[in-house]
């Protein structure tokens, strides 16, 4: 009720959740290190009646942690002797004098220090994010102590240190990862377990406190609401320390010998949103910052961005002149009907299924913009009573986890390795993940491995979503690039299976069929009920295709000529490829799209040589993936592009052949 006051929005119900279902990490890394008998047997018993009540508790160990916390001394005293210096030297007297000597020894660190710091905390935030996002909160024992004795604490300096750091050390680790975070009662008097969670989580938070609660036997959810506010007076242990916090406004307060000293106004630093935190940075900055310092060796070729460079349809700028009076309208959101129309007969003749281009198909702003939308649309706030799950490939498009993210979903990113054919193998999912699934995207044909999700692969992914409740979010953008069979369509087999059109969404795009990437043309085609529920979205929020490009884009989808064209310039490709690497081992050419994914030691190594050595820009496999050095399932690839003319493009490949496998 008092974080919904706060923010000025409904407090959410908490009646009636259940700890079934949830995963639960115990944080084995410093958060049990030098514990006290109390505080433990305190932590134990809570765990075990976790467990008790349905949660699944597996131990963690996250490495960053060991030296994340030693950067605490820089960042924290950098930023409180920063602010408060004037304020602090002005009376010196009236601080604590070890409260005084911690804040003066940020005097001592650099700017330089400084941003190094905040450097280092946030690639260890990220990969804390990663390594935590299959679960729903992180435990730990709220502190390590129980509280110590206040006449010690004044006469024994050691002591102090020592219990000083091991109170608000487990705290730290919250502080520092940037996570939401709350503390129950664990029965044993002084002594909490703690819930750490992802940023901006707070409510998911509180539903899984009250089911912890409940479950713990602390009286109801009543009594969780005076746990979650993590105000000063709940971190002062009874025996009363001078301290210093920064509160949810980050107005900054000293207190000395239970004193506070109320500061003049002040700029206030702004707080950033951190839920996108643990998404890799984007892959072309990236990318620059690799290669655009060092001199290529050679005449450039540009192998590593997939924009499409064959020529689109000549008549296309007529069509768009003829209608630009209609520049004077707005747009309609689902789409013109002749819009819809075109593109529901083009999905009527490529797999055989007849849309009711009314109900059953909506325009797009580009494919991304739906991947991301239907989401937001169609993604439940809960999913078998806890944080739903969104199913992603690895390596994936980048607006799949982004749009998990904004959902306030966990997205659980699926190896798509060559042991599973490149494709994500959700079927080995452990059950306790697809129970909570509300949603899975599956790229075919794949980017950027150029794999097909055949018939049976369709036919089982179906399956499980009827199986286990989830919908189907189908990205088929590079369904027209294919060398001899039509890559088969998720929509398409459900019909043939009298699956529930509910259950798949598929999206399509002009941008790589027709090679009109910047007409930001594409469609989603789903049942009824969700285009529906995407078009209430879109009609609030969207951005529709302006009405010349729609007359536009209707004329490409009615024309085939051109794709048919487009193809064999891409057949030529695959046998350019083919003939160049044919002979190098573990060479597999791609059964669709027109991306090769090149097996490598090491991807960015290879890129920088490539790039030093022949001037061929390509892009390590790692920056479409995500994982830790060892299990990142991009990390031994480059991705190559053949978008360029037929002659750069053999001249590139015959490059990288000679510079990479000679």
């Amino acid at each position: 009720m008092i974080l919904a006051v706060l923010e000025g929005r409904r407090a959410p119900d908490l009646r009636g959740i259940s700890l079934k279902g949830v995963r639960l990490a115990r944080l084995q890394t410093v958060a049990m290190d030098d514990l006290r008998d109390a505080p433990k047997a305190g932590f134990d018993a809570a765990v075990h009646g976790l467990i008790d009540g349905g949660a699944q508790v597996e131990d963690i160990e996250i490495p960053d942690l060991n030296t994340v916390m030693d950067l605490s001394g820089i960042l924290y005293t950098s930023e409180a002797y920063g602010q408060w210096k004037e304020v602090i030297e002005a009376a010196p007297d009236k601080m604590y004098a070890k409260i005084l000597e911690r804040f003066r020894g940020g005097a001592h660190y650099t700017a330089a220090d400084y941003v190094a710091a905040w450097g280092h905390l946030r690639k260890a935030r990220a990969r804390y994010n990663a390594a935590t996002a299959g679960y729903d909160a992180v435990l730990c024992p709220t502190s390590a102590i129980l509280p110590p004795n206040l006449d010690r604490l004044n006469s024994d300096h050691g002591y102090y240190v020592t219990e000083n750091l091991l109170a608000l050390r487990n705290t730290r680790i919250g502080n520092l990862m940037g996570l939401a975070a709350l503390t129950l009662p664990t029965g044993v008097p002084s002594c909490g377990i703690m819930f750490l969670s992802a940023p901006n989580s707070e409510y998911r938070l509180l539903r899984l406190g009250a089911a912890a609660e409940a479950v713990l036997g602390q009286g109801g959810c009543h009594r969780l609401l005076r746990t979650v506010a993590r105000r000063p007076e709940n971190h002062n242990l009874p025996q009363a320390w001078p301290f210093f916090w920064t509160d949810w406004s980050r107005q900054c307060n000293l207190f000395t010998n239970g004193a506070k000293m109320i500061p003049e106004p002040r700029q206030i630093l702004m707080i950033l949103p951190e839920r996108f935190s643990s998404l890799p940075a984007y892959t072309f900055p990236r990318l620059r910052a690799l290669l655009d310092r060092r001199r290529p060796g050679g005449e450039i070729v540009q192998m590593a961005i997939g924009e499409p460079k064959h020529a689109f349809p000549a008549w296309l700028t007529d069509i768009i002149v003829e209608n630009a009076a209609l520049f004077n309208d707005y747009p309609r959101n689902e789409g013109t009907d002749a819009l819809r129309g075109a593109a529901a007969s083009w999905f009527g003749r490529r797999y055989g299924v007849e849309l009711d281009p009314a109900t059953r198909l909506m325009a797009l702003n580009g494919t991304r913009e739906g991947l991301y939308n239907a989401a937001m649309a169609l993604c439940p706030e809960t999913k078998d009573g806890a944080v739903p799950v969104i199913l992603c490939p690895n390596p994936f498009y980048q607006v799949y986890m982004v749009a998990a993210l904004s959902v306030g979903a966990q997205p659980v990113l699926v190896p798509a390795t060559a042991g599973t054919g490149h494709l994500p193998d959700y079927a080995d999912l452990p059950s306790e993940v697809l129970n909570r699934t509300s949603i899975a995207y599956i790229c075919s044909p794949a980017n950027p491995q150029g794999a097909v999700a055949n018939r049976a692969y369709w036919a089982e992914v179906i399956g499980l979503a009827e199986t286990y409740d989830f919908r189907i979010f189908a990205d088929e953008c590079y369904s027209e690039i294919y060398d001899e069979t039509p890559p088969p369509g998720a929509l398409e087999v459900a019909t043939e299976l009298g699956a529930d059109p509910e259950r798949v969404a598929v999206f399509h795009s002009l941008s790589k069929r027709s090679n009109l990437p910047g007409l930001r043309s594409g469609f989603v085609a789903s049942g009824p009920d969700s285009i529906a529920r995407i078009l209430q979205l879109r009609t609030c929020s969207g951005a529709p295709l302006s009405p010349p490009l729609q007359a536009a884009a209707a004329a490409v989808w009615a024309d085939e000529a051109h794709v048919e064209e487009n193809r064999a310039l891409y057949r030529e490709k695959y046998k350019i490829a083919n003939d160049i690497f044919g002979t190098v081992p573990g060479y597999q050419p791609p059964e669709a799209g027109f991306f090769l994914w090149l097996q490598v030691d090491d991807g960015e190594s290879a890129t920088v040589k490539l790039w030093t050595e022949t001037g061929v820009r390509v892009l390590p496999g790692a920056y479409l993936s995500q994982g830790d050095a060892g299990d990142n399932p991009g990390k031994n690839y480059i991705r190559v592009a053949m978008v360029v003319p037929k002659d750069d493009m053999r001249r590139g490949l015959m490059r990288l052949r000679d510079c990479l496998y000679a």
